[in-house]
């Protein structure tokens, strides 16, 4: 068996990069690539870079920027010393930290970048981590609007979370242009991405409301709210997914943000969109009392159909109920049944079919209406011509990303230079040269292969007699 490798295949091509050209952090390439792509150092006399621990972005700095600039990393973790570099022990989030900036930094002096890679320690609540990081992030902007210069830079990470728009609207009232980008090195499976922010306005009076998270964020934190399908227009689970799928990092699917949801079972009775339902609530409540969370749930308008004690009700209804989100496809099934068997006592299956009748009466609806169990399975192969429409787009999504690490792969083989940045060699990779030449030498063989035995020998001695002409010129002039 090969060796196992460590959490995330960590070991990659640019953590040995890093270790053979002396960077503290296979980091390091990132700020490298951002650099290449944007080139914001190499005019930069003075840098600011926060959360520096341990200081691979801080040597990248000391090795583009000029000579005798002024670089200043800070972290809560002590930095080992860098030639040209000064550091700190501080807190960004601290008054103590910009009093010891100030301390470091010449009279009069304004930075002209400022560089910010921090993130909190990652491993638990995927929502709680980015939030952390979005205000970690509001920090920094808040010390580069007192620090940065006129025209100055930003670059920061962010997270991908429900914060990341907000961010961007904090930087586009601060700076003349902003882009989002991924470079090479960070790892695709890495919710990360890099925000290039140029041109700071310095404006004389900033909100101060722009740059506190329990404001800027607040709009995020309240928007998610209840309701059905149609009208919120949320995305429902997939209840009839049998495989295992893959962990969202927020602990549920692509939008489903919301943690939790709960609604009366008179809502699932009386709705059109049952499956749609069961994806999206969490509970569903039969007794018409309080929800399990103590959530504020609207009662349906149509009053309460005593469901928890009707004779379709059992004690595994009950228990399904409480918790949608751990059942199976047989599970749905039931429930399915369930509803049918509650709609078709209520007499709500008749006035369906009632109103179909009147409607092909009429000329407006030509199909024949369908019994309950014709429109259980209906709604069992939609919902799998559903899953199936998901399927296959989940597999053209994954061949496609396929494709591009491949692509990825071929570049860094071809055009991988010293700094560790993958560039494609285009000029050697589609060279016209080569093609011709190639096409030229098959011309010759085609032509050789269907000429006669005369032309072949006629062919040889001209071959031949070139190659002495060529041997005895280099012997003249030797």
């Amino acid at each position: 068996m090969g060796k196992k490798a460590k959490g995330k295949h960590r070991l990659d091509k640019f953590y040995y990069l890093a270790k053979e050209q002396g960077f503290r952090a296979r980091s390091a390439f990132k700020l490298v690539q951002l650099n290449r792509k944007y080139d914001f150092l190499s005019s930069a006399k003075a840098t600011l870079d926060l959360c520096a621990a341990p200081g691979g972005w801080l040597q990248v700095a000391q090795k583009y920027m000029p000579m005798q600039s002024t670089i200043v990393g800070i972290d809560l973790a002590a930095i080992k010393p860098i030639r040209g570099c000064t550091t700190l022990v501080e807190d960004i989030t601290t008054p103590s930290c910009r009093a010891a900036i100030k301390r470091v930094t010449p009279d009069g002096l304004k930075y002209d970048c400022v560089l910010h890679d921090g993130a909190p320690n990652v491993g638990g609540n995927y929502a709680k981590e980015a939030y952390s990081q979005a205000a970690l992030t509001l920090d920094a902007l808040k010390l580069a609007t007192e620090f940065l210069t006129l025209d100055g830079w930003f670059v920061t990470k962010v997270f991908r979370s429900q914060e990341y728009h907000a961010l961007l609207y904090a930087f586009q009232q601060l700076f003349k242009k902003v882009e989002s980008t991924k470079p090479v090195a960070s790892r695709d499976s890495s919710a990360e991405i890099f925000v290039v922010c140029k041109g700071y306005l310095a404006p004389t009076k900033i909100d101060p409301r722009l740059l506190k998270a329990e404001y800027l964020f607040a709009n995020v934190e309240d928007g998610a709210g209840q309701g059905n399908a149609s009208k919120g227009g949320q995305q429902s689970r997939d209840v009839l997914k049998v495989e295992k799928a893959k962990r969202n990092r927020s602990g549920y699917e692509d939008g489903l943000h919301s943690l939790y949801k709960e609604t009366y079972a008179e809502n699932f009775i009386t709705n059109e969109k049952p499956a749609e339902m069961l994806g999206m609530y969490h509970c569903f409540i039969l007794d018409g009392g309080k929800g399990k969370k103590g959530t504020n749930v609207v009662p349906p308008k149509d009053g309460f159909m005593d469901l928890d004690t009707c004779e379709e009700t059992n004690e595994e209804i009950r228990t399904l109920f409480r918790d949608l989100g751990v059942l199976n496809k047989s599970d749905f099934k039931m429930l399915l049944k369930w509803r049918l068997q509650v709609r078709k006592r209520l007499g709500m299956e008749d006035k369906k079919k009632s109103t179909a009748a009147n409607a092909e009466e009429d000329g407006r609806d030509k199909k024949r209406t369908a019994t309950p169990e014709d429109e259980n399975e209906r709604l069992l192969s939609e919902m799998e011509e559903l899953q199936g429409n998901m399927d296959a787009e989940a597999r053209r999504k994954k061949k496609k990303q396929a494709k591009m690490k491949q692509k990825d792969r071929i570049r860094a083989q071809l055009g991988l230079k010293g700094d560790g940045e993958a560039i494609v060699a285009e000029e050697d990779l589609f060279s016209l040269v080569r093609l011709k030449t190639k096409v030229r030498w098959l011309l010759v063989a085609v032509i050789a292969a269907r000429a006669s035995v005369r032309f072949r020998v006629v062919l040889a001695i001209f071959s031949f007699s070139l190659f002495f002409v060529r041997v005895f010129l280099y012997s003249e002039s030797q």
